[in-house]
């Protein structure tokens, strides 16, 4: 099992009990697609920008999003995106079962990540409230910065074990020594 690691500059923490969902559209060059909802809130039109709120919707890629959202929203949250959804003929595609993430926090949170990801990771470049599709320690991930000092991962579960364990060493310069 794995377990929080804590330390002073760098803290990681697995997120538990997430719901991931795919949406794409299928009519990018219409002016439809850049008025689509959900839950009152129009969702990002430029990659690389995310909203905040639950559902949180990350656009990864052209007329593509990524919602997450803590499970204990429920079935009827799900119902509710994949009505909205079919109603904006938005494709659905529910990766809870096969998803992970990871919390990253702390001062060194950007240092870490910049070991194994060739982002440019400067607080003015990856700000808050942006996010990347990119690889990271050879694992494809999404990533969302949150705050100036707050990360999410998100990933393949498979790959949950092997970026966690890769994380911690990349970490190992930053943490504080007591007796």
């Amino acid at each position: 099992m794995l377990e929080s690691v804590q330390h002073t500059p760098f803290d990681i923490s697995v997120l538990k009990r997430q719901t991931a969902m795919r949406l794409k559209s299928w009519t990018s060059n219409s002016p439809q697609a850049r008025r689509l909802l959900i839950n009152g809130r129009r969702l990002p039109a430029v990659v690389g920008q995310t909203f905040p709120g639950e559902p949180r919707a990350l656009c990864v890629g052209p007329d593509e999003w990524l919602l997450v959202f803590d499970a204990s929203l429920g079935l009827d949250q799900r119902r509710d995106i994949d009505h909205q959804a079919a109603e904006q003929q938005l494709a659905v595609v529910e990766l809870s079962g096969g998803f992970a993430a990871l919390k990253l926090q702390g001062s060194a949170c950007r240092d870490v990540l910049a070991k194994g990801c060739g982002l440019d990771f400067h607080p003015h470049t990856f700000r808050t409230d942006t996010c990347a599709r990119t690889l990271l320690a050879q694992v494809f991930v999404t990533l969302d910065c949150r705050g100036p000092q707050e990360f999410d991962v998100y990933m393949g579960r498979s790959f949950l074990w092997h970026l966690h364990s890769w994380l911690v060493d990349a970490s190992l310069e930053y943490h504080t020594m007591t007796e």
